[in-house]
């Protein structure tokens, strides 16, 4: 697992479990938690926006945002992604479905400067494919955030923090 701190408040956790079955390799999940330190309990991204209704404004800017990255990474690795299958269909514009979240590093101190989004083998491409880690910029959804979530994004990610393949 890996975990962030943002703004003294926030902490990301992403959490990678692997069931073998018998099947010819083991079944991986990946989830993250986001942890409110002053409420001291798990929360969503919802408090940083301003809405978050499912198939909404927001969550749909999320999904092309995150999908888009997840294309742009399938480039840089040399995959064609012209195939048959919708790898995509499966992530939706809701916050259980559009992937798993943290808050990812910045330039400036105790801000975030976007989000990252988890996805592991099958959810956006073949098994052989791997996990998928992609960075979405907090412009990107920069008019969707509410005044808690403009006090936290900020800045740039440091070249040195891109998303480890795995």
């Amino acid at each position: 697992s890996q975990t962030s701190k943002v703004g003294g408040r926030y902490v990301s956790v992403v959490r990678t479990d692997y069931t073998y079955t018998g099947g010819a390799h083991p079944n991986t999940g990946i989830d993250t938690i986001l942890w409110d330190t002053d409420a001291k309990k798990q929360i969503s991204v919802r408090p940083f926006v301003k809405e978050s209704a499912d198939n909404g404004p927001t969550l749909k800017a999320l999904r092309a945002a995150a999908l888009a990255a997840v294309k742009a990474e399938k480039k840089e690795r040399g995959i064609d992604d012209s195939g048959v299958i919708d790898w995509y269909k499966g992530i939706e514009p809701t916050l259980l479905k559009v992937g798993a979240v943290s808050l990812a590093p910045s330039t400036i101190a105790d801000k975030s400067a976007g989000l990252d989004f988890h996805y592991p083998p099958y959810a956006v491409g073949p098994y052989a494919e791997g996990s998928y880690t992609v960075f979405v910029p907090w412009e990107a959804f920069k008019a969707y955030l509410s005044s808690q979530g403009l006090a936290i994004f900020a800045g740039k990610r440091p070249p040195d923090a891109k998303p480890e393949r795995q």
